[in-house]
């Protein structure tokens, strides 16, 4: 998928179960997270087996191993 620059996108996924994941050092996220030219603005989470655009916030952990490559073309 082609990405436009300065857009902001969500990547989203739904599943049945869950992995709670905190920082090693036990702290909150400090949004954002920047790495090289990527930033992340934000977690979010809804439980429940609607198909929604997630709406909770969370700094203290996350849910889910969601793997994805970015790759530059230009």
């Amino acid at each position: 998928m082609a990405l436009t620059k300065d857009n902001e996108y969500a990547i989203t996924m739904n599943g049945n179960d869950w992995i709670h994941r905190e920082k090693a050092d036990g702290t909150d996220v400090v949004y954002p997270v920047i790495v090289v030219n990527i930033q992340i603005n934000a977690y979010k989470w809804l439980l429940g087996i609607a198909q929604t655009y997630p709406t909770n916030s969370e700094e203290h952990f996350y849910t889910g191993d969601l793997s994805f490559d970015f790759i530059q073309t230009e």
